[in-house]
């Protein structure tokens, strides 16, 4: 470190990151050096990389992505912006709050002149294609998108496709909650695998050994980080994995088929049920009522997610809940700093789920 015994470690440290900003050395969009990597070039400790840092953000020069990293910030225009947002259709639930995320972070921008625009995605992939195919691809602007993935890897890739031409044509895509493996660009999504190898270890640690795992779409990246996340959980108490545990059923299938749902349940002995989305937590829910079994009396009900029970049994379910605010948020911030940039490469963003523990499942105990 030069001598600098008038300067504060830390403004030595904001001007050399600001300097190489100015200079055009960091352009917008491109991605800070780590902390490490800044008390190594700077022979500082890290209190006064982190303080720069926080300052930089405050003072407009930089943004930070938690798990990401930090990020030089877009300069402020009065041109007119529109970010088209294709998330689930209404009776999902979710939306509300990552459109309330998205809107905290638009409404923080200098800026008056950007437009969120809210388009329906469609019931499937090839309607989901054309919706984002009919989308104006002349004009700066951005795409957060939740994806639906098909089974079929042909239509994935036609997906993919219609995405990258977005991107090459200067709108800036990020992808929420899952990915379409045949496209590689900016997500920001949640730690399923975590999230759910965190509940089936918590189910086990109240004595439940016959755990059940109702899923539907394993195709969807989600779905199978959350599937991994079950069996991860078994792997690391040495327990016997048991595929007849799991039930792959539609949600809009499961009410027609709850006798096969009950007769699953009693013949495999299932002592709780870990489902990996709240809308079929929500129909196991009704099924077991209807046939006389309580939740958590007769058996424990855990979900990923608990939007589907929110207004009727409100810190009922014990759930993974996600941080679906900020997963807006942060996708319109990747957008907004990147526009007009050439960015390095993608951002990809994982956050932490919390496990709200409630009263849905019950400890077993022995006789």
């Amino acid at each position: 470190m030069p001598n600098t015994p008038d300067m504060k470690k830390h403004m030595f440290v904001r001007d050399h990151v600001e300097g190489r900003i100015r200079s055009g050395d960091l352009k917008p969009g491109d991605r800070l050096p780590t902390e490490n990597a800044l008390m190594r070039e700077l022979k500082v400790s890290r209190t006064p990389v982190r303080q720069a840092l926080i300052e930089l953000a405050r003072d407009g020069w930089i943004y930070r992505i938690r798990g990401s990293g930090s990020y030089v910030k877009r300069v402020a225009t009065n041109s007119s912006i529109d970010i088209y947002a294709i998330l689930y259709s209404n009776q999902r639930g979710i939306e509300k709050d990552i459109i309330h995320g998205m809107r905290r972070a638009v409404g923080q921008q200098p800026s008056e002149n950007i437009h969120l625009i809210l388009k329906n995605p469609g019931g499937d992939t090839s309607e989901l294609i054309d919706v984002i195919n009919q989308l104006p691809k002349a004009a700066d602007g951005g795409l957060v998108v939740i994806p639906i993935v098909d089974v079929s890897r042909p239509l994935n890739r036609l997906l993919g496709a219609s995405l990258r031409k977005l991107a090459d044509n200067r709108f800036h895509v990020v992808q929420l909650d899952r990915c379409v493996p045949e496209y590689d660009g900016h997500f920001v999504t949640s730690n399923h695998q975590q999230g759910a190898m965190k509940m089936i270890e918590y189910l086990i640690s109240m004595g439940h050994e016959r755990i059940g795992c109702v899923y539907e779409h394993p195709e969807n990246t989600s779905i199978r980080d959350r599937l991994q996340g079950v069996k991860a959980a078994f792997l690391n108490r040495d327990m016997k994995i048991d595929s007849a545990l799991q039930l792959d059923i539609p949600v809009d299938q499961i009410a027609g088929r709850a006798t096969e749902v009950i007769r699953w349940i009693s013949d495999n002995r299932i002592t709780a049920l870990f489902c990996c989305e709240s809308e079929l937590a929500r129909e196991v829910y009704v099924i077991l009522e209807k046939a006389g079994i309580r939740v958590p009396d007769d058996i424990s009900l855990c979900s990923f997610d608990d939007h589907a029970f929110v207004g009727t049994r409100d810190g009922f379910l014990t759930s993974v809940i996600q941080k679906l605010e900020d997963l807006g948020h942060y996708a319109i911030e990747i957008i907004l700093n990147s526009l007009g940039q050439e960015v390095s490469g993608p951002i990809k963003m994982t956050l932490e789920p919390e496990l709200a523990i409630r009263s849905s499942v019950a400890r077993i105990t022995s006789d």
